[in-house]
Order: C-alpha cells, then structure tokens, then sequence
C-alpha cells in the first residue's frame, strides 16, 4: 500500500471515529437528563478526531500528545471557517478540569458544555466540507465509497 493510500485510509478511519464520536454527542443530548461529564469528554473527541482527519488527508504530522490548541492553530491554516466552532472546543478543553466531579453543575457549566457539543458537530461538518465528497459520504455512511482521489499512475 502506498504512502498516499495510507493516509487517506488513515483518513477514513478518524472521521468515520470523529462521526461516532458525534453519534454518541446526540444521544446524550436527547436523554431526559443528560451526562455532562460524557457529553464534554464525546464533544472534545469529535473536534479532535475531525481535526485530526482534516490534518491526516493534507499530510500535516502530529502524534496523540499533540494539545488540541495546535491542532486546532494547523487546521485553521488549512481551513479557515473552522477559527470559531475550534475556538469553542478550546474554552471547553480549557474548563474541563474545573467541571470534573462536579454534580450537579450550574446552569452556566450545563449551557457552556451543550453549547461545545454543537460547536464539535460544527467542526466535524465544516472539516467533511473541506475534503472531497466520498470522506463525508463515507464518514455518514461507515461504508467504503469509491475513491475519487486515486493517484494519477
């Protein structure tokens, strides 16, 4: 396998876990009483595999430890429109320490976290906007699309 077929399956493979990741961000949503604590951990692990998915499909390096601020400043390099939805991810990873544990939350935490998980269905979204078509097809799906971008031989 080439090196380039391995990165688009790379590719395939962390937005296929960014949608899943969101598809666990909507169920939590819709119960009566939602896990905040879930909710804040699935909305960070959406942004951060589109992120991720996005940075893979142009070559850009990183590894897990990567802090999601640089993931986020890499992205944004490559697809502007992600600067605010990213921004949102960031303030959210930035309180989570103080949100940990705490039971019940305020309204203001409650709101803030809800308002994260729709800023990493809009990460996810815009990321899937900026790859060609079969990605978004795919990630939707979970099934393999032709691939449009077969190397010229």
């Amino acid at each position: 396998m080439s090196t380039f077929e391995t990165r688009m399956n790379a590719t395939r493979r962390l937005l296929r876990e960014a949608t899943e990741h969101l598809e666990n961000v909507r169920a939590l949503r819709e119960n009566a009483a939602p896990d905040y604590s879930a909710l804040l951990t699935e909305s960070l692990l959406t942004t951060r595999r589109s992120l991720e998915g996005l940075l893979t499909y142009h070559g850009v390096p990183f590894t897990a430890e990567t802090p999601l601020r640089a993931l986020v400043e890499a992205a944004v390099e490559l697809a502007s429109i992600l600067r605010t939805p990213a921004d949102l991810a960031l303030m959210l990873e930035a309180q989570a320490p103080a949100l940990a544990g705490r039971d019940p939350l305020p309204i203001t935490e409650r709101e803030a976290i809800l308002n994260g998980s729709y800023a990493a269905r809009d990460v996810l979204t815009m990321t899937l906007g900026e790859l060609p078509k079969s990605f978004a097809e795919e990630a939707r799906s979970g099934e393999s699309v032709p691939d449009t971008l077969t190397p010229s031989p």
